[in-house]
């Protein structure tokens, strides 16, 4: 037997070795070489399909979306760059080889032709706007120092909207088709921004008739001019005034004068009931400071303009509030103003008229030089505005800011021009959903420039109800002071705080769906709606170097997850804390409550470890009770596995 096996062995390695078969891919070059074109042109479709759809979605978005935000390389350049990828998409769609091929397939070729009927009614909208844009252009780059070009240019612009909306009219977008994918999703929006079309075209021509009606004129625009070194409520203090005249596109600007102690009191009833019974140590409708002790300008601005119709300022059309850090974004636009040897920029015209001004005019007797500076400075500034040549686009977009901090306040009696406001942020309207917060100046005094409060809002849900009880503290410094003056300590000559002592309503708006308010400290002295909020007052007095804190409580129904900050309309933003979270009120944003803080949470987390503990130990004694217990003893050979003993793993049983 042994030498049977050897012999076998022999004859094997005598005889000659078989011949390598072929790899399969040489024995089916064809096949594979068919198989890597096919590949090679559906990567290819694949690709091309992707670019159309993103040069679709990139021109499409950059139109739908266009303003003043996103022309920061100007009307015609915006335009362009969105038509040039609307270009390409159609491009791309008509003339790609690797999407040639689709055209002779069935079904697939339909959808071919549903992606080029697309691509092409894109191609022809951004056509369609950027001969829009040209023509609007060329008026737009007079339009910023010739009056009269700046109605034509809102000519140009409403000539322009019918053209673009006749030709929407005229587009043929074609069959659905079977666009699957990105590209019927891309479809979908193009079809669903057409059907919109019309809509937005009637809002546009609505906000370009009130601007051609408010400039054409003409109209008469009551200007406040805030102080925010004397706070009031959401904006400082209307401590002067003038009138600024609409006419054939021009502006013009008259002269500032003082409003303090000046009082209308033969138009009080201008005020809603609501506004005087909230405010009922106030004399609202009589004094224009008092009046201001109201965030709400939508019903407040009324007023001011029945109280002008009583006053040198006479009737008026509208009203603007305007104050230091607006004048600063208009600077920022058209450049330094000089004034008594004064250069103004943006960077220093805050300091300068809210806080030098009072220590270099630094008594009563020096009040009326100050505020007759103040008001030229305001009008060197609107002067400067019309005699430069500014970016329209810049300038919208400084004043856009100032709106959203509540640095500029605008009023209508014009319905379709107060719909203008309204789309730029700038009424002053109160959100149902808002919180304010107003430290307001109840000492006469200047000391708002250096007061920064600090709130801190705790949130917690109510066990079984789940209603939110919220606690809101407010701390407020006056701090001492290296630098003062009579004129910044106090405005009145009699008054009674010039030791430093400073006097402040705190008034909170809490929105509307707040109930069980109360105070945690001390009693409330004015409280009640104010449009869609709930306001509460505390007064205090805060002595130069001390700092005092006020809470109160109150609760929101479960679904109210958040509030929305409102802007008080501080130089400084005042700093919040929500549940933890580090925000600010300098333009009106969301905060949510979420889990709290994290000393607040420490209970909560105890708990889950408890339970994750429990857990734990729970698993172990099942996995014990399944495999701790000894296992059975099997009758079997035991098989020694050590690796010294060769005869154990070599004797073959």
């Amino acid at each position: 037997m042994p030498g049977t096996v050897r012999s076998r062995a022999s004859s094997r390695s005598d005889a000659a070795p078989p011949s390598p078969a072929k790899p399969w891919w040489r024995r089916h070059l064809l096949l594979c070489c068919v198989g890597l074109a096919f590949v090679v042109v559906a990567l290819g479709m694949v690709v091309e399909l992707l670019r159309i759809r993103a040069d679709l979605d990139g021109g499409r978005a950059a139109l739908s979306g266009l303003s003043i935000e996103t022309m920061g390389a100007g009307l015609v350049e915006t335009i362009d760059g969105a038509a040039d990828r609307l270009d390409r998409a159609e491009h791309t769609a008509s003339s790609s080889p690797f999407l040639a091929p689709l055209s002779v397939l069935p079904v697939v070729g339909d959808q071919l032709d549903a992606v080029r009927d697309l691509t092409g009614v894109a191609a022809s909208i951004g056509g369609t706007a950027r001969e829009a844009a040209v023509a609007i252009d060329e008026d737009l780059q007079r339009a910023s120092s010739e009056p009269a070009a700046r109605l034509d240019l809102l000519d140009t612009v409403a000539q322009q909207l019918d053209v673009i909306e006749a030709a929407a009219a005229d587009l043929d977008i074609g069959a659905e088709g079977r666009l699957v994918g990105p590209l019927a999703t891309a479809r979908a929006q193009v079809v669903d921004e057409l059907e919109q079309l019309p809509e937005r075209l009637d809002e546009a021509r609505g906000y370009v008739g009130a601007l051609s009606r408010l400039l054409e004129g003409p109209s008469r625009y009551l200007v406040l001019a805030a102080n925010n070194a004397e706070m009031r409520g959401g904006a400082g203090m209307p401590l002067s005034g003038g009138v600024v005249t609409f006419a054939g596109g021009d502006v013009d600007f008259g002269e500032f004068e003082p409003l303090a102690n000046r009082h209308v009191p033969a138009v009080v009833d201008a005020a809603s009931e609501e506004l005087r019974s909230t405010y009922h140590e106030f004399r609202v409708g009589q004094s224009w400071l008092q009046t201001a002790v109201s965030p709400n300008f939508v019903e407040t601005a009324p007023v001011y303009a029945a109280m002008s119709a009583d006053f040198p300022t006479g009737p008026v059309d509208g009203v603007f509030e305007v104050d230091a850090v607006a004048l600063r974004e208009l600077l920022a636009v058209i450049g330094p103003v000089e004034l008594d040897g004064v250069t103004y920029t943006a960077d220093n015209v805050v300091s300068e008229v809210l806080n030098e001004a009072y220590l270099r005019f630094d008594d009563a007797a020096e009040r009326a030089e100050r505020q007759e500076v103040q008001g030229r400075l305001a009008a060197a500034i609107f002067d400067a505005l019309k005699e430069r040549d500014v970016e329209l686009a810049d300038l919208a977009l400084g004043l856009r800011a100032a709106a959203q901090g509540r640095h500029l306040l605008a009023w209508s009696a014009d319905p379709g021009v107060q719909a203008l406001w309204d789309s730029v942020g700038a009424t002053g309207e109160l959100d149902p959903l808002g919180l304010m917060v107003t430290v307001q100046n109840i000492a006469a005094n200047k000391l708002d420039w250096y007061i920064d409060p600090e709130v801190t809002v705790a949130a917690r849900p109510q066990l079984g109800s789940e209603a939110w009880k919220v606690r809101l503290t407010v701390g407020i410094e006056n701090p001492e002071r290296e630098r003062t003056s009579v004129a910044l300590e106090s405005a009145r000559p009699e008054s009674e705080y010039r030791d430093g002592m400073h006097r402040v309503l705190l008034a909170v708006y809490l929105p509307e769906a707040a109930y069980d308010i109360r105070s945690l400290d001390l009693p409330v002295t004015e409280a009640g709606p104010d449009g869609p909020l709930h306001m509460v007052g505390k007064r205090t007095f805060i002595p130069e170097g001390e700092q005092v804190h006020l809470a109160l409580e109150f609760t929101l129904p479960p679904e109210h997850i958040g509030m929305l900050l409102l802007p008080a309309g501080r130089v400084r933003p005042t700093a919040f804390e929500v549940n933890g979270m580090p925000t600010t009120d300098a333009v009106a944003a969301p905060v949510f409550f979420g889990a709290g803080d994290e000393q607040e949470r420490q209970p909560l987390v105890v708990a889950a470890a408890l339970l994750a503990l429990g857990a734990a130990a729970i698993a172990l004694v099942l996995v014990w009770d399944r495999v701790g217990r000894p296992l059975p003893v099997a009758r079997r050979r035991p098989t020694n596995l050590g690796l010294g003993d060769g005869a154990a793993l070599g004797s073959g049983r």
